[in-house]
């Protein structure tokens, strides 16, 4: 069975305050970025070739997060899960641990897929679906939806 996506990212100076705690709004960005990373990966595609070459906004439509932990210097492990993939629209769900593997964040952002030009909602491309139709199995099978 393939891995669940975890995304690493360095915890910089700028991300924390006085004590080396990230600030909390930063758990948002680093969850585009791992989005955006497993795009990369799985969909071979990033952000800005999806909206400038294909023509595929991305907008959210939905965030939740939930904070249970602090999280300081070294890396965050962000592991993406895909809780639904629906006709238009597709939900990942985050897991931020620190390295210890200790919980700090969970989120869920719902993106719908749109037409750049009409800014209307197009159903998920043929060439995206069944990539994120198994990678939504994959999070299924691993019991670490939330």
């Amino acid at each position: 069975m393939q891995d669940l996506f975890i995304y690493k990212r360095q915890i910089q100076f700028g991300d924390t305050d006085a004590v080396g705690i990230v600030y909390t709004v930063r758990f948002f960005d680093y969850c585009m970025e791992a989005i955006d990373a497993w795009q990369r990966e799985y969909l071979d595609i990033d952000w800005f070739d999806m909206v400038d070459k294909r023509r595929i906004g991305t907008p959210m439509v939905k965030i939740d997060m939930s904070m249970t932990g602090p999280l300081a210097r070294g890396k965050a492990h962000i592991t993406l899960l895909i809780t639904r993939v629906g006709k238009s629209s597709v939900i990942y769900q985050l897991h931020g641990r620190d390295e210890d593997g200790n919980d700090c964040f969970l989120a869920n952002f719902t993106y719908c897929l749109t037409d750049c030009t009409y800014f209307k909602p197009i159903p998920i491309p043929a060439y995206f679906r069944p990539i994120m139709e198994d990678y939504h199995q994959l999070s299924l099978a691993s019991n670490e939806i939330l």
